[in-house]
């Protein structure tokens, strides 16, 4: 396409030849490979490209607010200022603002130059863990380059307030989006120094706008809470009974046992084996082909093996020995 141009000017215009690095930098060569495109500038801390009535390469897991510039980069009077929707189009309105999840900013103009903002708050945080507002006795939790509090923090004994930055104006609009465990749209909370959390097993999205600033106008944090899983310690005893002269049928009382996910995700399921002329340090467990425990106790634990997880049933083969003859059974566990 350069080359292309280059010939045209040359053959139309009568131009002295240029060398490629003048050529490209020519006025009228810019104008010509940048009319199919809008104009982009202001962008940090992320990537975006410029393209014809649109701008793409946006993170699905931020907000942006755009600002219109004119052809020259002037602002508009009265500044127009805009926020991303969750379908990449422009709203007035800062409650519309949502995470892009196609990552494109949609249906621009190509005469126009448009800066798109979005700043994490990262740095240092002050967290208190009491029954109400501080004051306290608060820990320094950290946010990371994305805005995101990480690790996940723990679930709260009491509530978890959180003080924000000085550099968050007391004049902030701030939305409340909720994340996990049901993603929503946003509640709009009074601004406050120190802000009440949401509770156990949430994730939640702070943005907060200051329309009367303009160096850092959008800034917006992510705040994951685990859920709390006490922890659940049960133990199954299971016995056998030896029928036929020699042994040939073995039968586990019960025959089959049931778990559930959260039990296995938290003390996990004790099984002890039970028996007649047994030899507990003889008993051998294997699982989808491989030894896994010996003796006769055995905890199923979630963070063992995902495998164990899995909804359905689950065989166990046990080896194990009674009166010096070595017997082989299945053990079938049902996760639910």
């Amino acid at each position: 396409m350069v080359l292309g141009i280059a010939a045209a000017l040359f053959i139309s215009a009568c131009v002295e030849p240029l060398n490629i690095e003048e050529f490209i930098n020519n006025e009228k060569v810019q104008n010509i490979i940048n009319k199919e495109r809008v104009g982009l500038k202001n962008y940090t801390g992320h990537t975006l490209t410029a393209g014809n009535e649109r701008i793409t390469g946006l993170n699905p897991e931020r907000y942006y607010m755009v600002e219109i510039l004119d052809e020259n980069g002037d602002q508009f009077i009265p500044q127009e200022i805009w926020f991303v929707d969750g379908s990449g189009y422009l709203a007035l309105d800062f409650e519309d603002i949502r995470r892009v999840s196609g990552g494109i900013i949609r249906n621009l103009d190509n005469d126009l130059i448009y800066a798109v903002y979005s700043a994490p708050i990262t740095g240092n945080l002050t967290l208190y863990d009491q029954v109400s507002l501080p004051p306290g006795t608060g820990v320094t939790v950290a946010a990371n380059a994305n805005g995101i509090i990480s690790p996940v923090l723990q679930a709260p004994k009491n509530n978890y307030y959180l003080e924000l930055p000085s550099s968050i104006d007391l004049s902030c609009n701030i939305l409340m989006f909720p994340v996990v465990p049901i993603p929503g749209d946003p509640d709009a909370i009074s601004f406050e120094p120190i802000i009440e959390l949401e509770g156990e097993g949430t994730t939640t999205d702070y943005v907060f706008y200051d329309s009367t600033s303009h160096n850092e106008p959008l800034r917006f944090l992510r705040v994951a809470i685990a859920a709390e899983i006490p922890p659940v310690d049960i133990i199954i005893n299971i016995t056998f009974g030896v029928t036929g002269d020699l042994g040939e049928s073995l039968i586990f009382s019960p025959p089959i046992l049931t778990v559930s996910q959260d039990t296995l995700l938290a003390g996990g399921l004790q099984i002890t084996i039970n028996g007649s002329n047994f030899v507990p340090g003889n008993v051998e467990w294997w699982f989808d082909g491989v030894s896994i425990q010996t003796g006769a106790s055995f905890t199923m634990l979630g963070s063992d093996n995902i495998e164990y997880l899995v909804l359905g049933s689950k065989e166990f083969t046990l080896e194990f020995e009674i009166d010096s003859v070595r017997y082989s059974k299945i053990l079938r566990i049902v996760v639910e």
